[in-house]
C-alpha cells in the first residue's frame, strides 16, 4: 500500500498533478516494481499494434469488465 492520502492519489490518476521522484518510488515499491519501469520505452508500440492489443483485450472481456474499463477511460475519450 502507498502511504499517500486518497486525494493525492486521485489527483495523480486524473493527471491533475505530477508525481515527485519520492512519490514514484513509493508507488513503485507498493507495486513491487523498479522505478525505471515507469520510464521504459521499449514497451511503446506502433499505433496499429496498440489498436490490435486493445481489440483483443476488449473481445475477451465480459460485460461487467467492459463497463468497468469504459468507466476508467471515459474522461480520456470525452
Amino acid at each position: 500500500m502507498v502511504s499517500m492520502n486518497h486525494r493525492s492519489i486521485v489527483r495523480l490518476e486524473n493527471s491533475h498533478s505530477q508525481p515527485t521522484i519520492e512519490t514514484l518510488e513509493k508507488i513503485a515499491n507498493a507495486l513491487d516494481i523498479n522505478i525505471n519501469d515507469f520510464f521504459e520505452t521499449e514497451l511503446i508500440k506502433s499505433r496499429q499494434e496498440i489498436l490490435e492489443d486493445i481489440k483483443l483485450c476488449l473481445k475477451s472481456m465480459d460485460e461487467k469488465e467492459l463497463k468497468t474499463f469504459y468507466k476508467a477511460i471515459y474522461h480520456f475519450i470525452h
